[in-house]
């Protein structure tokens, strides 16, 4: 997971998982993120004290609607996602955890690894 705080309040998040495709969260205006192929949706994001808010809302596809909630641990060290995705029928949660790391394994080891 990489993640950049911009001077002009941007959010990017790049992770491996969702495809390798970065999201950029721009505060208090639409953003455009990928839901499902080739659906997109428009959502939001503030800050509500030390976490990072996501939500939107589609009408007329499979996901009706997203919420992400991003929470750095107070020593910085550990973030934790919860995503939710509500169809017409459910909501799902899961919960990502991340630890950071000061180090980068070799390229060659990532999921989509580099050429040599």
């Amino acid at each position: 997971m990489h993640i950049t705080h911009s001077a002009n309040g941007d959010v990017t998040l790049l992770s491996e998982v969702n495809e390798s495709q970065a999201r950029t969260y721009k505060v208090e205006t639409e953003s455009p993120i990928p839901v499902s192929q080739d659906v997109d949706m428009a959502v939001t994001s503030h800050w509500q004290g030390s976490s990072f808010i996501v939500e939107g809302q589609r009408q007329g596809t499979a996901i009706l609607a997203v919420r992400r909630v991003l929470s750095l641990s107070a020593d910085g060290s550990i973030l934790t996602i919860e995503a939710s995705s509500t169809s017409p029928d459910e909501t799902i949660t899961t919960e990502l955890v991340y630890t950071k790391t000061d180090t980068v394994p070799a390229c060659e080891t990532w999921s989509t690894p580099c050429d040599p």
